[in-house]
């Protein structure tokens, strides 16, 4: 059953279950959710029933009533885990159905565990079908599933991710509906997302750094070829498995990131290009910038514009200054990261540019640290060979009159004894003939 929870603030009665009837949140007794909060109205805000889900509506109050991050100006639907901020007193709303057990089917998929939640609802590691493959299952929340406008983006999305077939892209198998429940069928994705272990750090070292957003690229290029744009890209929409890089979270619709009253919108503004901070509609190129904004994470330890209010950082990525680089960074990464952060869209090189580019660079630091690996090993392969004439614990054999051996062949006498070998063999060659010479009279007198 849906539910306001005060977590944050005082109130006489935390929580409050909702029903049919509209619950009123305020300062007087009255009120169906009452606030011990000083800015509050006497009655602030209210929340009501409207189709399938809930409408938070501000009833005039002095101080403003902000769900999530967002003033509401008037009304706004309600999802599951938003929070409704009334002065300093935070009142969580929760409308998700309790976990699907281990067992249940849905559709074809056999629920394994429970795996969190997404934007639209519950997530599973699941079992599908014959197949028994190893799936990620998104179980939409009841409300929205009975939404018929929400259906249809839903639906559509799912067909739009599906049409992707990449390594580096989570793979969508299915979209269903099955009695009242809305659900996709995914790709299972093992792994870390790159949010959480950026959280957990420590930070990438800058092979890793620049690998992961090669991959990146490159399964941006892949989507980009087939005409669609992600619009969505930050750290919680990659997994990292190793060294294995997973892109999610495609087929939202375009301007997604900046939508109203977003959970996560301080974390989406950080990696909005600027076109997108300027309210304009995401490209190819935005997400060119987006991997911008994250490569510059990944590699300097933070984004290039942070704050706690998602309008300031977007004011911040809209404005016309350039974003400053450290100076530590070797200039063939400079100069690509300048490119890709460029405030001009038309200036930034398209996602298989950036790919390829990278791929040159990695490939140089690549050859480059072979090559020195090579230099430290040498002296230690050739230390046997100079010290082969020694005997085990013992001195050199230099006098032992054994010349030693290179590829199975003895060496060339020193030059010095060449004019006495020659005489010797002349000598000897004079004695053949006399001998054969002696010989032959010999017999002649014989016979």
């Amino acid at each position: 059953m849906a539910r306001l929870v005060v977590e944050q603030g005082k109130a006489p009665t935390p929580v409050r279950h909702l029903g049919e009837f509209p619950c009123v949140v305020g300062r007087l007794a009255s009120c169906g959710l009452q606030l011990d909060e000083p800015q509050s109205s006497r009655k602030h805000f209210r929340v009501e029933r409207r189709g399938a889900g809930y409408v938070l509506v501000d009833l005039g109050s002095t101080n403003g009533t902000y769900l999530n991050h967002d003033r509401v100006r008037g009304e706004a639907p309600l999802r599951h885990d938003d929070r409704i901020r009334v002065g300093d007193t935070v009142v969580a709303f929760h409308s998700a159905p309790e976990p699907l057990s281990p067992g249940t089917r849905v559709g074809t998929v056999e629920v394994v565990a429970a795996r969190g939640r997404s934007e639209s609802g519950g997530l599973y590691l699941g079992r599908q079908g014959a197949l028994d493959r190893e799936v990620l299952l998104e179980v939409v929340d009841p409300d929205l599933a009975q939404d018929p406008d929400f259906r249809r983006a839903y639906e559509a999305r799912a067909r739009q991710a599906g049409a992707l077939e990449h390594a580096a892209v989570q793979a969508v198998f299915d979209t269903a509906s099955d009695r009242e429940s809305l659900y996709t069928v995914f790709e299972a994705c093992p792994g870390q997302p790159l949010a959480r272990r950026l959280e957990a750090g420590p930070a990438f070292d800058r092979q890793a750094a620049l690998g992961v957003v090669r991959d990146l690229a490159q399964a941006l290029a892949h989507v980009h070829a087939r005409r669609q744009v992600h619009g969505l890209l930050s750290p919680a929409a990659v997994v990292l498995d190793g060294a294995r890089v997973k892109l999610t979270c495609l087929g939202e619709p375009p301007g997604a990131r900046l939508r109203k009253h977003r959970r996560d919108a301080p974390l989406q503004a950080r990696y909005a290009s600027s076109e997108e901070a300027r309210g304009e509609p995401p490209t190819a190129r935005s997400d060119v910038y987006s991997l911008g904004a994250l490569a510059h994470h990944l590699l300097v330890g933070r984004p290039p514009y942070e704050g706690d209010d998602a309008g300031d950082v977007l004011e911040q990525h809209a404005g016309a200054a350039p974003v400053a680089l450290p100076p530590g960074l070797e200039p063939a990464v400079a100069g690509l990261l300048s490119a890709m952060l460029h405030k001009s869209p038309d200036a930034r090189p398209d996602a298989a540019e950036v790919e390829r580019r990278l791929g040159d660079l990695l490939d140089r630091r690549k050859g480059a640290a072979d090559s020195a690996r090579r230099r430290e090993e040498r002296p230690a392969a050739e230390a046997p060979r100079r010290d082969s004439g020694r005997r085990e614990g013992g001195p050199r054999r230099a006098d032992s009159g054994i010349a030693p051996r290179l590829a199975g062949r003895a060496p060339p006498p020193p030059p010095t004894f060449v004019p006495l070998r020659l005489l010797l063999l002349a000598a000897g060659y004079g004695l053949i003939v006399l001998a054969s010479g002696l010989a032959t009279r010999i017999a002649l007198r014989f016979l």
